[in-house]
């Protein structure tokens, strides 16, 4: 199912939070030798929709109305507010430079294996 949020994206105030540079997730792996990659594959529709805000993301189908719960792609600040989201769990690793992210990829390098490990 698609649903077409133009008009809706029209009326919202943007998100600013900016996704990472790609050169810069690949600037923190650059010295490591060996890498632990996790995808977290259905986290991002699983983020709810702010409680309140639900009515605004409301579709018409052939069963009447759907009022989704969680965020769609197709929602203007859905890929933003899934990287400050995931940017404040992992907020402790990402700033150690254990932890690369982008949205819902994770990279863990280590220059050994025994780092890795640990």
């Amino acid at each position: 199912m698609v649903q077409d949020y133009r008009k809706l994206n029209q009326v919202t105030i943007k998100d600013k939070t900016p996704l990472p540079l790609i050169g810069e997730v690949i600037d923190k792996l650059k010295k490591a030798r060996y890498f632990n990659k996790l995808d977290l594959i259905w986290e991002y529709n699983n983020m709810q929709i702010k409680e309140g805000d639900e009515w605004k993301a409301t579709f018409l189908t052939n069963k009447g109305l759907f009022k989704p719960q969680v965020i769609y792609f197709g929602l203007c600040n859905s890929l933003g507010t899934f990287q400050k989201m995931m940017n404040s769990i992992f907020q402790e690793l990402l700033y150690k430079d254990v932890l690369a992210n982008y949205m819902d990829d994770f990279m863990i390098p280590a220059r050994t294996m025994e780092k890795l490990e640990e």
